[in-house]
């Protein structure tokens, strides 16, 4: 490497220590902007929701607008990945660290039943067949933990078959070919090395096997991602790790044995098309993965692109990715992958959702709309049009404070904590800057 490309390196290296030092000491909104869940709405394709680091974004209009809903109105926490999905009805439905919230067009968030209330409710999972049932699971921790059901969407739930205790839980899915058949997934809580199973049901839920899963020394936990649509004995899970590569796993004989299909650095998107031919897995540095063998095998498709969060329909694959790599906060594909047209940049979200002010997104969101602002760089230079700075965290005592951790927990949270979006997007390009120089010396 000549001095003058030393010199750079040295410059880069010094703005990127500087650029963390600075984006670190804004708690803001706790990570990132990366990690997501795009969710459709079943008979309204205009009607889109994407699960963010920083609340939900809701587009009526097939991606030509956005509102946002705040973490607070939602009472989610700064580290919680919920899970989210759009009944039959339209009712918005989400699984978070303080029980099973509804809301009939995002504006009026209420905990309909009050048993879940308070509960850790790690994981929800449509019926395939019914519009109006829904299973969920607690993970407490250390405490038994429960599946419910709903079959009044989402109003009301009655436990299925009798508590299991040991078992802290990650997800539960229904086979799309047979509602009887529940999986569960989630690792002991009570044991050094830790173990992790796999639940599976062939009534419903009302009752489980359990099956061991062999974890390696670095795994932390285990996450279903699919369930072939057609064989439900064919299973798909995510093996997370927290210093090695990720894994997906795939099972043939309902989570009896596994055999590793695809290792990389990290999987955080994941979908399957709805005729059930294609798969896609990506990740924020492994780029996107296609199967089209029902995910025996993966090849990469699309090395560049930075994946946050996938999600399927017919003829098109939708993705959420690091705006700061990709040029764009979502973008869509319409030939499997290949290539991305934007759909949403950071600048397209044009405000809160209006909502009566004495609901919860009207009452609380406002006051954490700048911080939002500042975040995601949608000042001119950062800095509002009037002069004024925003305090980038947030108003004082307005963010719920989190729920004690349950004894062994390994719950979805995301990681990077503590940086603003606009931090990390410079972080990130001061960082492809220097591995492409580094690069270049190599070759030189």
């Amino acid at each position: 490497m000549g001095r003058s490309a030393s010199v750079m390196v040295v410059a880069i290296v010094l703005a990127v220590a500087a650029l963390a030092a600075s984006a670190s000491s804004a708690r803001a909104h706790g990570r990132l902007p990366e990690s997501a869940q795009i969710v459709f709405h079943p008979t309204d394709p205009d009607t889109v929701i994407v699960r963010t680091t920083f609340g939900l974004l809701l587009t009526r209009d097939g991606g030509d607008t956005w509102r946002w809903m705040c973490p607070v109105a939602l009472q989610l926490r700064a580290t919680e990945d919920a899970t989210v999905a759009i009944m039959d009805s339209g009712a918005f439905v989400i699984a978070t660290f303080g029980g099973f919230e509804r809301s009939v067009g995002g504006c009026v968030w209420s905990y309909p039943d009050p048993a879940l209330q308070d509960s850790i409710v790690i994981d929800l999972a449509k019926h395939p067949v019914d519009p109006a049932s829904l299973l969920v699971v607690t993970s407490n921790g250390g405490v038994p933990n429960q599946v419910l059901r709903s079959t009044d969407d989402g109003l009301t739930f009655t436990p299925l078959g009798t508590p299991i205790d040991r078992i802290l839980f990650e997800t539960i899915s229904v086979a799309p070919s047979d509602p009887m058949r529940v999986y569960l997934s989630g690792i002991a809580t009570d044991m050094t090395p830790r173990e992790a199973y796999v639940l599976r049901s062939t009534d419903g839920g009302e009752s489980f096997e359990s099956l061991p899963f062999t974890l390696e020394t670095t795994d932390r936990s285990i996450f279903l991602l699919d369930i072939d649509p057609v064989v439900p004995d064919r299973v798909l899970l995510q093996v997370w790790s927290t210093d090695a590569d990720d894994r997906i796993v795939l099972s043939e004989n309902g989570g009896s044995t596994w055999t590793e299909v695809l290792r990389m650095p990290d999987v955080v998107g994941f979908a399957r098309s709805p005729d059930g031919s294609t798969i896609w897995a990506g990740g924020l540095t492994a780029g996107l993965w296609r199967s089209m063998d029902g995910g025996r095998t993966f090849a990469q498709i699309n090395p560049t692109i930075r994946v946050g969060g996938l999600a399927a329909r017919e003829g098109e694959l939708w993705v959420w990715g690091l705006q700061a790599a990709n040029g764009f906060a979502v973008g869509k594909s319409t030939d499997g992958g290949m290539t991305f047209e934007a759909v949403m940049t950071y600048g397209d979200i044009g405000g809160i959702l209006e909502c009566d002010a004495t609901s919860q997104v009207g009452m609380t969101c406002p006051a954490w709309w700048p911080d939002l602002q500042r975040d995601l760089g949608l000042y001119d230079g950062g800095v509002p049009t009037d002069g004024a700075m925003p305090d980038i965290d947030g108003p004082t005592g307005s963010e719920p404070a989190p729920p004690p951790a349950p004894d062994g927990c390994s719950c979805r949270a995301g990681a990077l904590p503590g940086r603003s979006a606009s931090g990390a997007a410079a972080i990130a390009i001061a960082a492809l800057a220097l591995m492409a120089l580094l690069a270049a010396s190599r070759r030189r």
